[in-house]
C-alpha cells in the first residue's frame, strides 16, 4: 500500500508482539509421543510374517530409536521432488550385530558437506530390536541399494512408503488398543524416543546431536516423567534438611 516497512527489531513492533501473544493466547497442538510401551501393544495388532507389516514395523522402530525426521524415511509431497532427503538400502549396513544408519541430506544438513551417522544396537530377545527388524525386512522384501530404506510390494512392484499411507495405518492400529487416534502422528516416534532417552537419563546434548536439531526447540518435545520431576523436591528438601 505504499507504506514503509518498519524494522521488526523496532520497541513499538516488539511491545505490539508481545500484546498479540497475551491476548491471542495459543497453546501449540503436539503428537502425542509413542512410548515403548504402546510399540509393543502396536506390535500385537501386526502380522510380522508380511512384508507390509514388517516394513512398517522397521519404520515405526527407527523412527523411534533415531529420533529421525519422516522425510528422512517417507514419501510426502516435499521429498516426492527431493529424492535425495530419503535413506536408501545402502546408507544402512549391519557389522557385529549393529545397525549403522548414515544420513547425507537432513533438515540441517541440506548442503551435504557432513553426515550423521546414528548407530542401533540389538536388543536380544525383544520385538523392539530395531536391528532385527531391519534384518527381517531385508530378508522378506528385497531391494536394490539405490532404493528407498522402506518400500512395500505394490501392483506396480515395491514402492517407498508414503506418508498419508503411514498415518493411516498407524491411527488405525492405535485405534485398535482403545486409544483415541487423532493426536498420534509420525512426530510421535521423534518426540517419544527423545522424550524414553531423556527419562532414561540421556544428555541432553547427546539427544540433540542424535535427533539433528540445531537449536533448543528439542526440549519442548520432550516430557519428564513424575519420578524426574519429583526428584527436584527431593533435593531442594534435602539441601534445607542440611542447613
Amino acid at each position: 500500500m505504499g507504506s514503509e516497512f518498519p524494522s521488526l527489531h523496532d520497541i513499538e513492533i516488539k511491545l505490539t508482539l508481545k500484546g498479540l501473544d497475551k491476548i491471542k493466547c495459543h497453546v501449540p497442538v503436539r503428537a502425542v509421543p509413542i512410548s515403548p510401551s504402546l510399540l509393543l501393544e502396536l506390535s500385537r495388532h501386526l502380522q510380522l510374517d508380511d512384508p507390509t507389516h514388517v516394513s512398517l514395523w522397521c519404520l515405526f522402530l527407527f523412527l523411534f530409536f533415531t529420533f529421525a525426521r519422516k522425510s528422512q524415511f517417507m514419501v510426502d509431497s516435499s521429498t516426492a521432488h527431493s529424492p535425495s532427503k530419503l535413506v536408501t538400502r545402502k546408507d544402512i549396513c549391519v557389522h557385529d550385530g549393529v545397525a549403522i544408519i548414515l544420513f547425507r541430506r537432513t533438515k540441517t544438513l541440506q548442503a551435504g558437506g557432513k553426515i550423521l551417522s546414528i548407530p542401533l544396537l540389538p536388543i536380544p530377545g525383544s520385538v523392539l530390536c530395531p536391528v532385527s527388524a531391519y534384518q527381517n525386512m531385508i530378508q522378506l522384501t528385497p531391494a536394490p541399494r539405490s532404493s528407498p530404506a522402506f518400500v512395500i510390494p505394490s501392483n506396480q512392484g515395491l514402492v517407498p512408503v508414503k506418508y498419508h499411507f503411514f498415518q493411516k495405518v498407524l491411527k488405525y492400529l492405535v485405534a485398535q488398543t482403545g486409544r483415541d487416534p487423532s493426536g498420534y502422528s509420525s512426530h510421535g516416534f521423534r518426540r517419544g524416543g527423545a522424550t524414553f532417552a531423556f527419562n532414561s537419563g540421556v544428555s541432553p546434548d547427546l539427544i540433540q546431536v542424535q535427533g539433528d536439531w540445531q537449536s533448543d526447540c528439542y526440549k519442548q518435545y520432550m516430557v519428564s516423567d513424575l519420578a524426574h520431576r519429583l526428584n527436584v523436591s527431593e533435593q531442594i528438601r534435602d539441601a534445607i534438611l542440611q542447613m
